[in-house]
């Protein structure tokens, strides 16, 4: 079966689908966790005894079923995107890459030089393509990375963002805090290092 995803392309798209408007009550009454349910993953915390969902997971579940209810999304079709995502693609082929930037020097020389060139032979999953550039630690230098718009995370190499990444807090401390940061993440540098 092939799932197709419409997705608005207007402001008019967009409020000629929100016109039916759906109370959270009835929304809770329509059973969110059906319509959604095979959309998110199974890890997650079940509300018990019929309590409705809460916060990010509620405007989750209510996003979903809006979009089901109106067949501008195929929760089967999330479910290949998530199944993607989670198993695919993931933090295992960035260590891949670092792995073997360790051993060998001229793999490292040439991945600082031009790192998609150096990446072809990694066959990464993953859709689209990022420019993607390779920095180095050294003695005197540590590098901490942060997206002030959150559109340029290696998802190729590292899978889904981590929330943290993603919370506007860390993004503008770790740019006017970088060390305070680093600290709380266990990792203390000394004086000298920038």
């Amino acid at each position: 079966m092939e799932c197709s995803i419409k997705f608005p392309t207007s402001l008019e798209d967009i409020f000629e689908m929100t016109k039916e408007k759906i109370s959270r009550r009835g929304f809770l009454a329509t059973g969110p966790a059906v319509a959604a349910g095979s959309a998110l993953s199974a890890q997650e915390t079940v509300p018990q005894h019929g309590t409705p969902p809460s916060g990010l997971d509620l405007r989750v579940r209510s996003i979903i079923s809006v979009l089901t209810k109106k067949e501008l999304i195929d929760p089967k079709a999330l479910d290949k995107v998530l199944e993607f995502f989670e198993t695919r693609v993931g933090p295992h082929h960035g260590a891949r890459v670092v792995t073997r930037a360790w051993l060998d020097p001229v793999f490292k020389e040439s991945l600082l030089k031009d790192a998609n060139a150096a990446l072809e032979d990694f066959e990464l999953p993953g859709v689209g393509s990022a420019h993607l550039v390779a920095i180095a630690n050294s003695a005197k230098v540590h590098n901490v990375v942060v997206c002030t718009l959150c559109s340029c995370y290696p998802w190729r190499l590292l899978g889904l963002p981590p929330t943290w990444y993603l919370d506007s807090a860390y993004r503008s401390r770790v740019v006017f805090d970088p060390r305070g940061v680093l600290e709380e993440f266990g990792l203390s540098l000394v004086e000298d290092v920038v």
